[in-house]
């Protein structure tokens, strides 16, 4: 099988020209120094934008995440009316009782009689 603008070359010859080529080249070595930068750079590059954030007093679009999550996980409204069961799973993963407080409620251990 021969690739279009190759000129001839096989698909096979032009894997082992660049295998050949990226351990001539020693590319290894850049691979491994470009990902220890990258690491290096992503960390500083966190708290930049974290400082940006403070700076700008970007503290609406928070409250707007969480309410859009909060909206998410809880629908209310004539849309909602079969999530019942979806949001009693939701606090049954986050380990809410029958309280709702987070804590196991009387109704969630065996042999209440509530």
């Amino acid at each position: 099988m021969q690739v279009l603008g190759l000129g001839g070359l096989k698909v096979g010859e032009l894997g082992e020209r660049s295998i050949r080529s990226f351990l001539e080249h020693r590319m290894m070595t850049y691979a491994a120094a470009l990902a220890y930068q990258v690491l290096f750079a992503l960390f500083p590059f966190i708290i930049f934008l974290g400082v940006l954030l403070v700076m700008f007093r970007v503290n609406g679009l928070f409250e707007g995440l969480r309410k859009a999550g909060r909206l998410a996980a809880y629908p209310t409204g004539p849309r909602a009316a079969g999530t019942g069961a979806r949001a009693g799973m939701v606090l049954a993963t986050r380990g809410a009782g029958a309280t709702g407080s987070g804590r196991p409620g009387r109704s969630g251990q065996a042999g209440s009689r509530e």
